[in-house]
């Protein structure tokens, strides 16, 4: 049986990838990591090239909108990191955290994200 986390593309951010997403990254053991910058990410995951990517720094909604309807016309979501869809229209504006995630791989990492250990 070949193991998921071998077969996980995850996008990290190319130009700034911090602890947060270093620690998720040992504690899942992906290893097949692509590095790219801006909102190619997004369109990675829309064309199913890579699989996740998680934002863990506030970003305004006027940003992810775009990425987001392109998103949810495909096999893919924009979450928070409960796995719960994003809310727009917020007094801030502001998301806390999001994770883009290809629909088909959704529940496998979110029992590695939760898992023990």
């Amino acid at each position: 049986m070949i193991k998921l986390k071998n077969i996980f593309k995850m996008l990290v951010s190319r130009s700034n990838p911090d602890t947060q997403t270093k620690k998720i990254l040992n504690k899942t053991k992906i290893k097949n990591i692509l590095y790219r910058g801006s909102s190619l990410k997004f369109y990675i995951i829309a064309e199913s090239l890579a699989y996740i990517y998680f934002k863990l720094r506030k970003i305004k909604e006027l940003d992810i909108t775009a990425r987001y309807v392109i998103l949810k016309n495909t096999d893919a979501s924009l979450t928070n990191l409960n796995f719960k869809e994003i809310v727009y229209g917020k007094k801030n504006f502001i998301n806390e955290l999001f994770l883009a995630i290809s629909n088909s791989v959704k529940s496998k990492f979110k029992e590695m994200i939760f898992k023990d250990g």
